[in-house]
């Protein structure tokens, strides 16, 4: 008897991997086997954790504390990025890049003292690349792959949610799977 439902315990997880991998929206997956669908998992993985990624407040001092000019916060960054590779959905360079944009914005910081406004490089959500992206969530599951480019194992893909919001990915193949390095133009009227 423990042998059967042993037997059936093991089909059944058999069939539930079975059919996440045929899912191409499943951001469980590392990567998908589709760039524009890795580029729609990370989206919707993104929407999903979305405030729990934004609680790791990336930069300290300023406004609030008037007395101690903004810096990055390195221990929330790598909290910041840490989340980000849970999706599964981004390559390491896709890492790297944000690890150096922190730095390098952390060095312009020291050289421009700023307690107050927007810090430059942080004036929108730095991974929709937008201010206003709340529309987006409207259209997740209406998304349009405007333009595919694949060079071996190199991938450009635009897409678009709504009418307006047409980001471009820039994706390689890792295996069999697709991951994001980075993501750009996000406006566009064509």
């Amino acid at each position: 008897m423990l042998k059967i439902r042993n037997s059936i315990l093991v089909l059944i997880l058999l069939f539930i991997t079975a059919c996440a991998e045929r899912n191409p929206n499943n951001a469980n997956l590392k990567g998908n086997k589709f760039p524009d669908s890795t580029v729609l998992a990370f989206i919707k993985w993104y929407h999903k954790n979305e405030n729990k990624i934004q609680k790791n407040n990336l930069i300290k001092g300023g406004l609030k504390d008037t007395t101690t000019f903004y810096s990055i916060d390195f221990t929330n960054t790598e909290k910041y990025l840490t989340e980000l590779s849970k999706s599964n959905c981004v390559s390491e360079k896709f890492i790297s890049d944000f690890r150096n944009f922190f730095k390098q914005s952390d060095m312009y910081l020291k050289e421009n003292p700023q307690l107050d406004g927007p810090v430059n490089g942080f004036e929108s959500d730095l991974i929709m690349k937008s201010q206003d992206y709340m529309e987006v969530w409207n259209y997740l599951d209406r998304m349009k792959t405007l333009k595919t480019s694949i060079q071996g194992n190199k991938a450009i893909i635009k897409v678009s949610f709504g009418k307006y919001y047409r980001p471009s990915y820039n994706l390689t193949k890792h295996s069999n799977y697709w991951l994001i390095d980075s993501i750009y133009n996000v406006y566009s009227d064509n």
